[in-house]
């Protein structure tokens, strides 16, 4: 049976615990569920774009979303984006918990929002990301450059500026983004963006 969503995670050897438990937590909320999880892991030698399209290209889901190796999800993740799916939408938004070097805050992903920089405390608006769940056949219009920063947006955004999209938003916390700037495993270029002003998932997992 062809999956209604694939979730997709890059990931890298030295996050194995943190892979080992976010499958755990996918397969427990999956079951017999039409999802699927693609867990792409290399030696460091692919950037993070690579193999983010990697993932993106061998998805067998009507609908593509995309979580890290480091980041986590919500009991209610999974369900959450199938009821979502089952309304036929373009993109399925939603609220995000982002620790950034310790401090919280949210990001409401709604297509259209500008994207702000990280409010800690507060409530940070990003537009349609590629953690949202997308429809692959819209998905695969764009590519992710090969890159190990900002790779994401540069995917996100072409399919955002896409006319007549159909969003449905779910106005709860399904995903869980931490940061710092002491382990991360892809740096912004020349250490030249600080953590707190980059744009919350934008920190790669390679």
């Amino acid at each position: 049976m062809k999956p209604l969503l694939s979730i997709l995670t890059p990931g890298v050897p030295s996050r194995w615990p943190q892979i080992e438990s976010l499958h755990a937590e996918l397969a427990r909320q999956i079951g017999d569920l039409p999802v699927e999880h693609l867990i792409l892991v290399d030696n460091k030698r692919r950037t993070v774009g690579e193999k983010r399209d990697a993932l993106l290209r061998a998805a067998g889901g009507a609908y593509v979303a995309f979580c890290d190796d480091d980041d986590a999800v919500t009991p209610e993740y999974v369900a959450a984006l199938l009821a979502a799916i089952r309304q036929g939408p373009d993109v399925v938004t939603f609220r995000q918990l982002a620790v950034v070097n310790g401090v919280s805050g949210e990001i409401e992903f709604r297509l259209g929002n500008p994207n702000e920089g990280f409010k800690p405390g507060g409530v940070t608006r990003r537009n349609a990301w590629h953690l949202c769940a997308w429809r692959r056949t819209l998905a695969v219009l764009s590519r992710f450059p090969p890159t190990n920063y900002g790779e994401d947006w540069a995917f996100a955004a072409p399919l955002c500026g896409l006319a007549g999209l159909r969003e449905v938003h779910i106005p709860a916390v399904l995903h869980e983004y931490h940061h710092s700037a002491a382990t991360t495993e892809a740096p912004p270029p020349l250490q030249s963006i600080s953590a707190s002003d980059s744009l919350t998932g934008n920190e790669p997992s390679n």
